[in-house]
């Protein structure tokens, strides 16, 4: 649920960065450049991001693991 806070992979990927192509990925199947760009200016803040998550796929910050989980197979 803190996507923000989550530490590498490995000694050089850091798994924020690797997971957080899936929501880009996701909206544009979803809605195209135009829900790219509203996800993508969300802001800068923490508080931003999980705002842009919420408005883009209705998503409360409590609802992001599973939101993952289910994206990947998991």
């Amino acid at each position: 649920s803190n996507l923000l806070q989550l530490q590498n992979m490995d000694d050089i990927t850091g798994l924020r960065y690797v997971l957080g192509g899936l929501p880009v990925k996701m909206a544009y199947e979803k809605g195209g450049a135009i829900l790219v760009k509203k996800l993508m200016n969300g802001g800068r803040s923490s508080e931003s991001f999980y705002q842009s998550l919420e408005s883009v796929f209705g998503l409360k910050k409590s609802e992001i693991n599973g939101f993952i989980y289910k994206a990947i197979d998991f």
